[in-house]
């Protein structure tokens, strides 16, 4: 199946200019009642991002300091090698048709082990040596035709786990492609959290 192709934040920082400000307490895209808007004083693309390439998929941003609220809530990095396939995740999309177009949904998500990812993710022009799972992880559902979608690219992986009580949520990945919009027995292809642990606590803490 032809891969979908997604521009992230990446792209447009570096062919249209920088990123100007941030929404946070975003669900419903179409209304904007309730976001809170912060500029953003700085955007940093891993130094191994490669333009057009799914490798490194990754960047941070710095804004200005983000107040907590109800809808606004902090969540932790993942940094524990022993998550499996047991774990169940849940991306967040953004519905495009139908009369909840432009809201927020989240639905469970299972992770796929190596050699199904590299099943799904041979050798191709945005992934020149295949699936990498060393820095990338593939979830989805064999069941259920859910699966992220244009305008999802850059969206959170969050897990779901007891350990994890003292945050809402520990983010594992960050989307970068797909196999198919919404389609069955599909996976996504996000950046694995764990392996830039090291890089974003570089710039964070600096």
């Amino acid at each position: 199946k032809k891969k979908k192709k997604k521009k992230n934040c990446i792209f447009f920082y570096i062919f249209r200019g920088p990123v100007k400000y941030i929404a946070v307490g975003v669900s419903n895209r179409l209304d904007p009642t309730g976001w809170q808007k912060y500029d953003v004083k700085g955007v940093f693309p891993h130094p191994e991002y490669q333009t057009g390439l799914k490798y490194h998929d990754i960047a941070l941003i710095k804004t200005e300091t983000i107040k907590f609220s109800r809808q606004v809530l902090p969540a932790c990095l993942h940094s524990d090698p022993e998550t499996n396939g047991t774990d169940v995740g849940g991306v967040l999309v953004w519905n495009l048709t139908g009369e909840d177009q432009g809201k927020m949904k989240v639905f469970p998500t299972y992770e796929f082990n190596e050699v199904q990812c590299s099943f799904y993710y041979p050798p191709h022009d945005e992934l020149p040596i295949g699936f990498n799972g060393s820095s990338q992880i593939c979830y989805g559902d064999v069941q259920k035709p859910e699966d992220s979608c244009q305008s999802d690219s850059g969206g959170p992986l969050l897990l779901y786990r007891r350990r994890a009580f003292h945050c809402t949520r520990l983010v594992v990945g960050v989307m970068s492609i797909d196999r198919s919009c919404g389609a069955t027995s599909s996976s996504g292809l996000y950046t694995k959290v764990i392996h830039y642990v090291p890089w974003i606590e570089s710039i964070v803490w600096s």
